[in-house]
């Protein structure tokens, strides 16, 4: 038997190393592909979650769309206005109400703010003493 060299122990050892990174590619690749099935399913259940939420987001919107035009067309008749003048006006009505509203709740959040910032501090975990 003839002593390998360095050079050829280094040849030997690279080989190896090449042949079990080519294993281990291969080893993971076919983890990969046995679960393309499941990430596709996991996938597809997102993606019907996600189209659920959505609508049910879009149905709450219409539903409050609609209680708002619903009490806007009643004060407008009660105002003594029409059904037909009330359908010309009621996008310009609806902008303008959502611009109220979101005004509105702006100030209703920086008041809110405001109080929480100027109570004395432990205030609200100070316990009443019984009497």
């Amino acid at each position: 038997m003839t002593e390998e060299t360095t050079e050829q122990v280094k040849a030997r050892l690279k080989r190896q190393d090449e042949e079990k990174e080519e294993a281990f590619q291969k080893t993971l690749e076919e983890i990969r592909k046995a679960q393309a099935p499941f990430r596709a399913e996991q996938e597809a259940k997102r993606r019907v979650e996600e189209e659920k939420r959505q609508k049910l987001h879009e149905d709450i919107r219409q539903k409050r769309e609609g209680e708002m035009r619903d009490s806007a067309r009643t004060s407008w008749l009660a105002a003594g206005g029409t059904h037909a003048e009330f359908e010309k006006e009621w996008p310009s009505l609806r902008t303008e109400m959502l611009r109220r509203r979101t005004i509105e709740e702006d100030e209703n959040a920086r008041g809110a703010k405001t109080q929480r910032s100027q109570q004395p501090l432990g205030r609200s975990l100070r316990r009443e003493q019984p009497t």
